[in-house]
């Protein structure tokens, strides 16, 4: 019986974006995605997360 090893696929950034956004579509389900983009200078004054309710999810992340 012969041995096969897959070589391992490494993933451009368009992979992992795409991946990425099928992702946070499967955890929002039906609610709307909407996303708050802030300055990376004011990153002590914003906490970085998500927040969801019935309706919508909301992530709030620094810009870049």
């Amino acid at each position: 019986m012969a041995r096969y090893t897959a070589k391992k696929r490494y993933k451009s950034p368009k992979d992992l974006r795409r991946d990425h956004r099928n992702f946070t579509n499967h955890l929002a389900g039906n609610r709307q995605i909407e996303f708050e983009n802030f300055d990376k200078e004011d990153t002590g004054m914003f906490n970085v997360g998500v927040e969801a309710n019935n309706h919508n999810m909301i992530i709030r992340r620094p810009k870049g």
